[in-house]
């Protein structure tokens, strides 16, 4: 049916696909010529002539829509900034996009806290919100974000627009600086079998981990936990934290209670002297006092 094949070849026209597209192109003449040709005796002429009219303007709708298809659209990419960026409390948080990849004229250029709105520029004004204002900064040039004295609460995405779209997502970890950590024994007269726990407040650190180093060696990555044996040969043990900002400072050396000094004594061995040793002294002094008393003059023979 000729009016069927034309109805067929608008379809495809304004889907895109089918036999009009590629290099069978849609135009007024070649839908017009499939009614003009041989009559179909199922159609009319008089319903053929109103058919003929009705091609003209929607072919002329079909052919707009086909530019309109092919018409070159410029669409921002969400650029997503892969692993979350980690800031400590205190400290500036700094998000400065590639702004040669951003569409140009940029004439609004909007930040968001999650859903928010953290600050809102064109060329006429800024506009801060909420607990941003007095901390925070726009260049308007690089599309650069400054939040100063971020807080714990100051985590979350923070997302770009500008009047083209969506520029780029981020997302931002505030975290506390690592303290200083400290080791203890356990237990704490140290005997085989003997470990050192590398001990602090590890609250709100993000994603951390333990540092060991023997004597004056290298550091190397370990556990809360450090299991020596009477076969570890250095004098003394330190620790220190690790987080994706910066690494804190070393604990005290703690020595190591299996240590064996050239006498072939350990610390533990000397610890257990020496607490012999007050033990001793403790009871000598008990008894000395205890003489004395016994000793000591009555009160009547002081009296004569």
């Amino acid at each position: 049916m000729k009016f069927s094949s034309a109805l067929l070849l608008l379809t495809s026209a304004v889907l895109g696909v089918g036999p009009s597209s590629g290099s069978y192109p849609v135009t007024t003449h070649s839908i017009k010529s499939i009614l003009s040709q041989s009559p179909d005796s199922s159609m009319p002429d008089t319903m053929r002539a109103i058919s003929l009219e009705s091609l003209d303007a929607i072919t002329d709708l079909t052919m707009g829509m086909q530019q309109q298809k092919i018409r070159p659209i410029t669409i921002s990419t969400i650029r997503t900034q892969g692993e979350p960026q980690y800031f400590e409390v205190g400290t500036t948080l700094t998000l400065e996009p590639d702004v040669s990849t951003v569409p140009q004229p940029i004439n609004s250029i909007r930040w968001r806290y999650g859903t928010n709105l953290a600050v809102d520029w064109d060329s006429s004004s800024s506009t801060y919100y909420g607990s941003f204002r007095g901390r925070i900064t726009l260049d308007p040039l690089t599309l650069r974000l400054d939040i100063n004295r971020l807080t714990l609460a100051d985590s979350g995405q923070f997302s770009l627009e500008t009047n083209h779209g969506t520029v780029g997502t981020h997302e931002v970890k505030v975290i506390k600086p690592p303290p200083t950590p400290r080791i203890k024994a356990q237990p704490l007269v140290c005997e085989f079998p003997c470990a050192l726990k590398c001990t602090a407040d590890t609250q709100d650190l993000g994603p951390f981990s333990y540092e060991w180093k023997k004597d004056e060696g290298e550091w190397t990555e370990g556990d809360v936990l450090k299991n020596i044996s009477s076969s570890d040969t250095p004098e003394k043990f330190s620790c220190r934290l690790k987080t994706p900002v910066r690494t804190s400072e070393a604990s005290i050396a703690k020595d190591n209670p299996l240590y064996k000094p050239p006498d072939g004594l350990t610390f533990g061995d000397i610890f257990g002297i020496r607490i012999g040793i007050f033990c001793v002294v403790a009871v000598i002094a008990v008894i000395t006092v205890i003489s004395l008393v016994k000793c000591r003059p009555g009160d009547g023979e002081l009296g004569k």
